[in-house]
């Protein structure tokens, strides 16, 4: 196959985004993490009767508390969880009580219900054999029994679909949702690994498939421990850092450089295209990022690749 090279790139992303390839398309404004995709974030946690690890389903992805799924007494307690500088005040026990009892009859389990006022997290569901431990946004207090019915549905379901009820009811109480500051952390870079240079990697890939023009920033990410998991993230892109991260399990001595360039490459897309906004929802993966990211010489490769070492990248 030939080297691809910059015309092609712009020859595809002006067909699917009509803009004209004189400058750079202009990045989506900066958002607190690249997981956390837009107002109406939910997170749901499974845990089995042998004590297994959570099962996170991709329906959200902002970090959020977890409880113990064996707790006792689930349906019996109530929790009030309002930040201490926010402008909220503690929601009304007799509230927070009603609400409880409703939704465990709509679930036909105990519910431990926990009010919140988040920033991100509107909804987040942890389950076990015994109930549902469930953490809502305080404009859950005033929903109507069209949204209840649909949040028992969620709450019920293992879909990852968001029903739009919820969705809707979100966006229409979205000034209720305490906006909270950015948050920046410095970050070390680390591009020297003991197999690749990720600098010498980025410069290859930015001079080959981008005409030079991309100019955040790259590291190794920390190394964390692999404990019982199916699947692994392989990098990630922080928008609001500019900064692409690459898990340092590629650095591997049986790991071909096409995959790590293959990796490297999929993230400067993130910063080269930016998010797409479609009916509300930010897509990261649009049909156009689809289209340039097949451009990649090695594309098909790498994912065989993937798929034939994912077992022996989570140490099986």
């Amino acid at each position: 196959m030939s080297r691809l090279l910059q015309p092609r790139i712009w020859a595809s992303f002006q067909e699917c985004s009509g803009l004209p390839s004189a400058r750079l398309p202009e990045t989506s404004p900066p958002r607190q993490d690249r997981d956390r995709q837009d107002k109406l974030t939910l997170r749901r946690t499974a845990v089995g009767s042998f004590g297994s690890e959570p099962r996170r389903l991709p329906v959200d992805t902002p970090s959020s508390r977890s409880r113990d799924a064996n707790s006792e007494n689930m349906g019996a307690r109530e929790h009030f969880l309002i930040n201490r500088k926010s402008h909220v005040e503690a929601p009304n026990h007799l509230a927070v009580s009603h609400l409880q009892k409703i939704i465990s009859n709509l679930v036909a389990k105990p519910v431990q219900l926990t009010i919140t006022d988040n920033s991100f997290s509107m909804i987040n569901v942890t389950q076990s054999n015994s109930g549902y431990a469930l953490r809502l946004h305080h404009m859950f207090l005033d929903a109507d029994e069209e949204v209840l019915s649909s949040l028992a549905y969620f709450v019920r379901s293992s879909s990852r679909k968001v029903p739009s009820v919820l969705r809707h009811f979100v966006e229409a109480n979205s000034d209720r949702i305490r906006k909270a500051p950015p948050k920046r952390r410095k970050t070390a870079l680390r591009t020297v690994g003991r197999f690749f240079d990720l600098r010498a990697i980025f410069d290859q890939m930015n001079h080959e498939y981008f005409d030079g023009k991309i100019d955040c920033l790259i590291t190794w990410g920390a190394k964390r421990r692999i404990r019982r998991q199916k699947s692994i993230r392989l990098a990630t892109y922080s928008e609001d850092a500019r900064t692409i991260r690459i898990n340092p399990i590629l650095d591997r001595s049986y790991v071909p450089k096409y995959v790590v360039q293959g990796i490297v490459y999929h993230e400067m897309l993130h910063h080269f295209l930016g998010v797409e906004c479609c009916n509300g929802r930010r897509i990261a993966h649009s049909k156009a990022f689809r289209r340039l990211e097949a451009e990649y010489r090695h594309h098909h490769r790498l994912q065989s690749w993937k798929k034939n070492n994912l077992e022996r990248l989570l140490g099986r």
